[in-house]
């Protein structure tokens, strides 16, 4: 049944994808205004703030519309969103539970996403 449950999976990426496109301004409004509860986000502008998230979304986006055999250590190694946006975070005063919190808020608010449109 796993196998089942994982290729059905595997078939709604791209029906994810198109709605992190979609939806790309409301996921990140609902992003900023989570982070906005980490101290060191609150008084950031939104420019600062958004930094390299939007470029990640489009990322995300793309990433799921491929068939790739390709593991997710080797495709962040690729990526350099990421790891531009940690180290700019450093810049901002972020400690690293900070930078931690804004990947698992955006990990939320994406679930929320994709749960709402089934």
């Amino acid at each position: 049944m796993l196998d089942c449950q994982q290729g059905a999976l595997i078939n709604d990426l791209p029906t994810l994808a198109n709605l992190i496109q979609q939806h790309r301004d409301a996921l990140l409004a609902c992003w900023r205004q989570q982070v906005r509860a980490l101290p060191s986000a609150r008084n950031l502008d939104i420019p600062t703030l958004n930094d390299h998230i939007p470029v990640l979304l489009e990322e995300l986006a793309a990433a799921f519309r491929l068939d790739s055999e390709q593991t997710i250590p080797e495709a962040v190694a690729e990526s350099a969103s990421s790891l531009a946006h940690g180290l700019q975070r450093v810049q901002d005063a972020f400690d690293i539970e900070e930078v931690v919190a804004e990947y698992n808020i955006l990990r939320g608010c994406l679930h929320d996403l994709a749960d709402e449109n089934g």
